[in-house]
């Protein structure tokens, strides 16, 4: 749209005219204003509105609309080689600047670190930081942001929930017994593979996801892992109701031998003092461990794994117990 090529536009725009110099004032002829009202209708049906007289804000709901249904492009190629296209009827991409934005829904997750985005023809163009940890997750609303050259993943959403993908399976400790809507208790429920799709296309890729029957056979030993659900529709969460959690040792040897998100037993460390007659013994000051029973009785100790009871239990003292610091019950939860 321009200005009319009238004679009666001074410098080619519109006046009022300046009777102190004989400047006559602009006609508004039918092609100028033919081209205003058509231009402005045409805005108004591109965003979807009806054109309506009575109706003062079809404009703005119209380019409200227009900047929503083109912001999200339509995606089309595999996990690591993304097509990604302009609305039908919506403006093409024809250059990427610094710190443009692209939102589109992932198709597919990927598993490779080597991701490409084509945008309405151009030339493919590397999408970075994409790790095992930040990776493309199916069902997921991206933003990736335009800067040297390339993309950046900068953020993933649920759009059923609008929680962040980095957060789907976090351990979140509440001090309230709420659960707020995209939030769910760590309590080992059974999720819908389809109803929870981002959820679980994370704990694919990690390593306390077992067969469901492993986990049903020993629910208190596999407490911390995910299970396979029924196979095909379902998986199941966490049971971690009750529990303390501890840090995974990942190597570094202090808590040796067990995998992520395994279960520990309870273990009572008591320092005692010499018995006076411990039962043909000349034991000495010592610590003893894996005192597990609660109805622990007196005299009965527990070394290495074998009771001995002492002869005169009265004389068996125990200066500390360290197995169950005070503690405050909270609520174990994560957002899906």
């Amino acid at each position: 749209m321009n200005y009319p090529d009238s004679n009666d536009l001074y410098q080619g725009k519109f006046t009022d005219g300046d009777p102190l110099t004989g400047l006559p004032a602009s006609q508004d002829f039918a092609e100028q204003m033919n081209a205003v009202y058509d231009e402005l209708i045409n805005l108004i049906r591109e965003g979807d509105v009806v054109e309506n007289v009575g109706a003062l804000s079809q404009l703005a709901l119209s380019v409200k609309n227009q900047i929503r249904g083109t912001s999200v492009m339509t995606t089309r190629g595999n996990a690591n080689d993304i097509q990604l296209t302009s609305p039908t009827g919506k403006q093409t991409v024809q250059a990427l600047k610094d710190y443009d934005k692209i939102y589109f829904r992932v198709n597919g997750s990927n598993f490779d670190s080597k991701v490409t985005l084509t945008i309405d023809g151009l030339a493919p163009i590397a999408l970075s930081n994409v790790v095992v940890a930040n990776q493309l997750l199916q069902g997921a609303l991206v933003t990736v942001t335009y800067l040297e050259g390339r993309f950046w993943l900068t953020e993933q959403i649920n759009p059923k929930t609008g929680n962040d993908v980095n957060d789907i399976g976090k351990l979140i400790v509440d001090t309230t017994n709420h659960t707020a809507p995209g939030e769910i208790v760590l309590d080992g429920s059974t999720l819908s593979r389809a109803e929870h799709p981002i959820y679980w296309a994370k704990v694919q890729t990690i390593s306390n996801l077992i067969d469901q029957a492993q986990k049903d056979a020993d629910p208190q030993t596999y407490s911390g892992y995910y299970g396979t659900g029924d196979g095909k529709t379902t998986f199941t969460i966490p049971t971690l109701g009750g529990e303390f959690i501890r840090g995974y040792d990942n190597g570094r040897g202090v808590d040796a031998g067990r995998g992520f998100g395994s279960f520990q037993v309870a273990t009572q460390i008591g320092i005692a003092s010499r018995p006076s007659g411990f039962w043909g013994s000349s034991w000495t000051d010592n610590y003893i461990t894996d005192l597990v029973k609660e109805n622990f009785s007196v005299g009965e100790v527990n070394v290495g794994g074998v009771s001995t009871f002492n002869s005169n239990p009265s004389d068996v003292r125990f200066s500390k117990w360290d197995s169950r610091p005070r503690n405050i019950a909270y609520f174990f939860k994560t957002r899906l």
